[in-house]
Formats: structure tokens, C-alpha cells, sequence
């Protein structure tokens, strides 16, 4: 039987932070399966995608998590996922479809990853 309860999602964070993706990949995996309205499972498990390469995954994990429950932070990951992916134009969009949700410390982040970005770009 899979657990789904707040403590799934909990253990599953202490996987992320000891470095066993795979771990929390099936375990958050299963937590979203059995609650697809589940946010922070989903913000997880983008996060767990962007760490293992699956960038696209990450976003599509990130996106519904987003829609889901529209914080800051799980912007803040996706738009990591966005430069991971080298898209330029799909960060622009981005940036602007969720321009409520950045505070003032993601966008001097933001402003400077988008520097570097569009300098390693020329």
C-alpha cells in the first residue's frame, strides 16, 4: 500500500536532501498519482526531475504544481528548470505570465542568471 499522507511528502524531502533521488522519485511519484491536487508533491517532484536531468519532466511537474498553488518558490524552481533548459524566449514568457509572484530577492536573481545567460548566448 502507498502512503500519501502529509508524511509521505515529509519523507520524501528527507530523500532529496540524503541524495536518494530514486527514493523519492517513486515515493513522491506515488503521492501525486493518488492526489493529483497535491502541490507541494508536485513542486517536489520537479524538483527531484531537475536534480536527476529530466528537465522537461520538471517543468511539466512544476507547471502543475504552479497552477495548483501559485508560491514564489516553486516559480523560483521552474525558472531554474526554464534556464536549465536554455530557452530563452520560453523564460521571457514565463517571466511575464508570473510576474505577480516574484519578490524583490528572485528578481536580483533572476536579472543576474538572465545576464549570464544572455552573455554565454553571444
Amino acid at each position: 500500500m502507498i502512503d500519501v499522507s502529509d508524511d509521505a511528502v515529509i519523507r520524501g524531502e528527507d530523500l532529496i536532501e540524503s541524495g536518494d533521488l530514486d527514493g523519492a522519485y517513486a515515493l513522491t511519484m506515488g503521492v501525486t498519482q493518488h492526489q493529483p491536487e497535491n502541490a507541494r508533491a508536485f513542486n517536489n517532484l520537479g524538483v527531484i526531475c531537475h536534480l536527476q536531468g529530466r528537465n522537461e519532466m520538471a517543468a511539466e511537474a512544476l507547471s502543475r504544481a504552479l497552477a495548483l498553488d501559485p508560491t514564489p518558490d516553486t516559480a523560483v524552481n521552474l525558472f531554474h528548470v526554464y534556464m536549465a533548459m536554455g530557452s530563452f524566449e520560453r523564460i521571457k514568457a514565463f517571466l511575464t505570465e508570473q510576474q505577480d509572484l516574484w519578490r524583490p530577492q528572485d528578481l536580483a536573481e533572476i536579472n543576474l542568471r538572465l545576464e549570464a545567460f544572455k552573455a554565454s548566448r553571444q
